[in-house]
């Protein structure tokens, strides 16, 4: 998954969209701290790094 540097910034609906993980999956690692995310008003942001910084901390998957 790639996330362009064209937005400083995504909502959780389009970085599940980009990367498709569930909302619910995002909310959650939000919540425990993993992913990072900011606040602007009602609305919930993850910066375009931090996202790309939490997608390349996840372990990889075993060779089948």
């Amino acid at each position: 998954m790639t996330i362009e540097h064209d937005n400083l910034s995504l909502s959780v609906e389009a970085l599940a969209a980009r990367s498709g993980l569930k909302r619910s999956f995002l909310y959650l690692e939000i919540k425990s701290g993993r992913l990072p995310a900011r606040k602007a008003g009602k609305r919930l942001l993850v910066l375009a790094d931090d996202a790309r910084r939490y997608l390349e901390q996840l372990p990889q998957a075993a060779a089948a």
